[in-house]
């Protein structure tokens, strides 16, 4: 068994979401960026399909899935559906180095969470010369180790907590130091809110917020695989591009645009100008739209005006958002629910 090498090691906190057989109250890592989509050989065996999500009981607990897989061999929900097929983790000490051990939302049939090694805080960087623009490097807070042979990644140096988003798993929000689940059960992306599309990582699927720092197109995942200043602000995000199938795909940028009109990703890596989108002030957005935080890390979104969630005050399992359907203001979102 590899063992993961120290520095790695970070604590997660996960808000008290209910997934029966499925929610340790104990900690877990922190995983690096987004992580790859996961195929379809991710879930479920032969022998039955996952049962129907529950309905959430009363007293804010979830309800869960039937036993599905081979044989009925875990507790599904609408965060996990189908039982995973990856050998499963307990702790970062059976991954891989450059990974970390995370709750998919499936439940062991004799109790406690399924986990799965997903990729841990940081990044890819290669240790050269300092200042070389075509050199990968770690940011503040990160150090470039070697994790085998072949492969180099910013380790963070601070064992515990979050500054942003960057030191959490992907679908977690850093908020007030502590890495917040906000993975968001979807079946497809017309289920997430604006600014969202419908991913899978580690056997869970969930809504992946569009707009997630970056410093390399490495730490980008393929449904949003580019790295680009979209705002304007100085500071680089993950984008979509305007001409995905294009040989050299250019990420869509605010400048762009016409006014009152903003990047917007409408699907998978696609953008276009559109209504929703990163903005640095309200006019940068259409009329009856305003910029609003809508997200811990401190981006601003074009989102329809009126009354409006903030981003830490939505349970876990949850985020503020204007629904896909309709033209609505920001609200607490659950997609299918859990």
């Amino acid at each position: 068994m590899v063992r993961l090498l120290p520095s790695l090691a970070a604590v997660l906190v996960i808000g008290p979401v209910a997934l029966f057989g499925c929610g340790d109250s104990g900690t877990t890592p922190f995983a690096r960026g987004f992580g790859g989509t996961g195929g379809a050989g991710a879930f479920g065996g032969a022998g039955g399909s996952a049962g129907a999500g529950g309905v959430g009981a009363s007293g804010g607990e979830a309800g869960f899935g039937g036993a599905g897989g081979a044989g009925g061999k875990c507790f599904t929900s609408s965060l996990c559906p189908e039982c995973p097929e990856d050998l499963p983790c307990e702790d970062d000490l059976d991954c891989d180095p450059g990974s970390t051990c995370v709750p998919t939302g499936c439940g062991k049939l004799e109790g406690g969470a399924i986990k799965l090694c997903q990729d841990a805080p940081g990044g890819p960087c290669l240790d050269c010369v300092a200042g070389d623009p075509l050199c990968p490097a770690c940011r503040a807070g990160y150090t470039c180790e070697s994790v085998n042979p072949l492969i180099q990644l910013c380790v963070k140096t601070e064992l515990e907590g979050c500054v942003d988003d960057f030191d959490c798993i992907v679908g977690f929000s850093c908020e007030s130091g502590e890495c917040v689940d906000r993975r968001v059960p979807c079946a497809d992306t017309t289920d997430c809110p604006h600014g969202y599309v419908c991913s899978i990582g580690g056997a869970s699927k969930f809504c992946l917020r569009v707009s997630r720092p970056c410093v390399t197109e490495g730490d980008c995942p393929d449904l949003v695989p580019l790295c680009a200043d979209v705002d304007g602000d100085g500071i680089n995000e993950c984008a979509g591009s305007s001409d995905p199938a294009a040989v050299e795909p250019e990420p869509c940028l605010n400048e762009t645009c016409a006014a009152g009109s903003v990047c917007e990703v409408v699907s998978s890596n696609k953008s276009t100008c559109g209504d929703f989108g990163l903005c640095m002030s309200d006019d940068d957005c259409p009329d009856g739209f305003v910029c609003r935080l809508m997200w811990a890390d401190g981006r601003t979104e074009c989102v329809p005006d009126g009354p409006s969630c903030e981003p830490t005050e939505c349970p876990t399992n949850q985020v503020c958002g204007s629904p896909r359907s309709g033209v609505a203001p920001p609200s607490c979102q659950d997609g299918i629910g859990l």
